[in-house]
């Protein structure tokens, strides 16, 4: 099975969607990839339980044998996918089935996986409190089998590897449907600001600068906090080449985007890389050193950044010193 949601913006959002009576939902047991976990009607696997991270072809779940429900939920939910410790992946991913909520007031909770090399408890923290932001039913990450009176089974909608492949089809897509929920929402919904911030990623994504900009300085007029909106910004004035802009827009909102955040690693890189557009690669090294990989994290996208940064560095014939090259490669 692949994903078959529409990439055209045009089209509207609307894929698959299966009802399971009984449903049986068996969670990751252990770190295998693709993951061994799924949706079963019965013994049989349900398809539309794969979930996709990296491309629509490749699943990063498969079926593992059923293994028998320590409990039992009463009610109707929807299967939500898995979510992932990391907010990019969780943003993309795990609200990628949330579309098919839209009019339903059946809906008692929604249910996810948890990647068992994340925490299961702080992915679920993480997502409850997003829904609760955007007023969704209560989210239940499951660490044991259960079973439900009836299971929503909705086609996901994207990975996050299909936004960073860079496939102009994709950026459009993410422009676009974001395009497509601003009428329903205004300044008095909770989480417009969120919303804002993401439409202005995408609009950066498809060269509309000038409305990048906007709508992000806009969103975090909303709420100052919001690090996609800041990113999408930096962005913008990395593709215009407004070098010394980019380093006063990261610098003096530092304190927005840099504490207890997900993306700070990220941010930290881009304001590294405006350094070095400037031919300052002491500052760039400095903030490598300080902020972009302070310790070992084996978090993929912060060693992404990190190793990038580094790569920058080693190009340009910079000295990087006795820094542990092992670290990313055994990772």
């Amino acid at each position: 099975m692949s994903m078959t949601l529409p990439t055209d913006p045009a089209l509207p959002l609307a894929g698959c969607v299966r009802d399971v009576a009984g449903a049986l939902l068996v969670p990751p047991a252990g770190p295998e990839r693709p993951q061994p976990c799924g949706v079963f009607d019965g013994a049989v696997p349900v398809p539309e339980s794969l979930c996709f991270g990296g491309d629509a072809q490749h699943p990063i779940n498969s079926f593992p044998s059923p293994r028998p429900a320590e409990q039992h939920l009463a009610g109707t939910h929807l299967f939500g996918g898995i979510l992932s410790g990391h907010f990019g992946h969780m943003l993309v991913e795990g609200t990628g089935r949330l579309w098919v909520l839209h009019g339903r007031t059946d809906v008692a909770g929604v249910l996810f996986f948890a990647r068992p090399f994340d925490k299961a408890r702080q992915c679920g923290k993480m997502f409850a409190q997003m829904a609760a932001v955007l007023r969704l039913p209560p989210v239940t990450v499951l660490e044991a089998p259960v079973t439900v009176d009836r299971l929503i089974l909705a086609e996901q909608g994207l990975g996050s590897g299909a936004l960073l492949n860079g496939r102009p089809e994709t950026r459009a897509f993410l422009r676009d449907r974001m395009a497509q929920v601003l009428p329903h929402w205004n300044e008095t919904v909770p989480g417009y600001g969120y919303v804002l911030g993401m439409h202005a990623f995408g609009l950066e994504e498809t060269a509309i600068y000038a409305g990048a900009e906007a709508t992000g300085r806009r969103a975090l007029e909303l709420n100052p906090r919001d690090p996609w909106a800041v990113h999408a910004v930096a962005h913008v004035m990395e593709m215009q080449g407004r070098l010394r802009d980019g380093i006063d827009w990261l610098t003096s909102r530092q304190a927005d985007w840099s504490v207890d955040n997900g993306l700070a690693y990220h941010n930290w890189w881009h304001l590294g890389l405006f350094h070095l557009d400037l031919g300052d690669a002491a500052r760039a090294v400095e903030l490598y050193d300080t902020c972009i990989r302070p310790g070992q994290s084996s978090v993929a996208l912060e060693m992404v950044d990190a190793s990038a940064m580094l790569w920058r560095l080693m190009l340009r014939g910079v000295d990087v010193g006795e820094i542990p090259i092992m670290s990313y490669t055994d990772a």
